[in-house]
């Protein structure tokens, strides 16, 4: 049984060498950006300072005003030794940039060369935990409890995730809905005020299509409704879909009603608000659940794989 310990040290080490060589390609990736972006400055610098020694060695305005004030021959020494500096960094940075992508070759090469063990360390960790729960020894519990528990805080994480994402597309329903009513209630304001024909039309569209998107999101709110119920944290947050319900029913049938268009679309405004909050207050509420279940489940592996590591057979 000394074979599983043994090999797992074999892929252990050669998982480190293969992560320290992951990070350091990375790093280095990042170097060569870096440097290709800062040769690219030091280029236009450089070209910068010799348009200014070519002006005053050829004929130009500005080397006729400097012969003219018995300064080119200062000036023009001046500007030699910027343009010269600037080449020098420019060089400088060329030569850091070919270290960086040569180093960073060679990393990659290696990297190919290097057989990503974690597949086997995995098949081989399970087998280990397999063979320590049927001895039946002191470990054996604990691994059945830590499985078990890994496995109830994934399927946890995965119900929260699709809750998150159900919240996700009901916000966005919301705001479409949303925007349209504001739209709604700035031609209704303008109506009112004597916007004629023009603004009546364009308000009625605005409604037309709250309408339809309305449509929509009480559709997203019923799928919303039962992934909460998949995840059972309705007793401790909730979105008030039936309230919502109702005032749908409310906005569809006296949407047309001219004497109180107005005042509805008002009270629709409010009523959206109120949905919104609630749907950003669930989607931090799940948010901040799914990340908690992935921690405990993280947590709970790596309880799992070093019980396993350090179990002796």
């Amino acid at each position: 049984m000394e074979r599983y310990d043994e090999r797992l040290q074999e892929l252990r080490t050669a998982m480190e060498r293969r992560s320290k060589l992951t990070a350091k390609s990375v790093d280095l990736q990042q170097d060569v950006q870096r440097l290709t972006h800062r040769l690219a400055q030091r280029e236009r610098e450089h070209a910068a300072e010799q348009a200014d020694v070519d002006k005053l060695e050829g004929f130009s305005l500005k080397g006729l005003f400097h012969g003219l004030m018995g300064t080119r021959d200062e000036t023009l020494e001046r500007e030699r030794e910027e343009a010269l500096a600037a080449r020098e960094q420019l060089d400088t940075t060329a030569r850091e940039l070919d270290v960086a992508r040569a180093e960073l070759e060679r990393v990659q090469r290696e990297l190919a060369r290097t057989p990503d063990p974690q597949q086997e360390y995995n098949a081989l960790l399970t087998e280990k935990a397999e063979v320590l729960k049927r001895t039946g020894g002191p470990a054996a519990a604990r691994l059945t409890a830590l499985e078990e528990q890994t496995a109830r805080l994934a399927a946890q994480e995965k119900e929260l995730l699709e809750a998150l994402r159900a919240t996700e597309r009901a916000q966005d329903r919301a705001a479409e809905v949303q925007g349209s009513l504001d739209k709604a209630a700035d031609w209704g304001t303008c109506d009112l005020i004597g916007g004629g024909l023009v603004a009546d039309l364009c308000k009625h569209d605005a409604l037309d299509t709250a309408q339809r998107q309305l449509e929509g999101l009480r559709a997203q709110l019923v799928c919303l409704n039962s992934e909460l119920d998949d995840v059972d944290i309705r007793g401790d947050f909730s979105v008030n879909v039936e309230g919502f319900l109702q005032f749908a029913d409310f906005f569809f049938d006296g949407l047309f009603a001219d004497m109180a268009v107005q005042d509805h679309i008002q009270q629709s405004r409010a009523r959206m608000t109120t949905l919104c909050e609630q749907l950003r207050a669930l989607r931090s509420r799940l948010n901040n659940l799914a990340q908690t279940a992935a921690e405990n489940r993280a947590r709970a592996h790596l309880e799992w794989q070093r019980l396993t590591e350090e179990t002796p057979l």
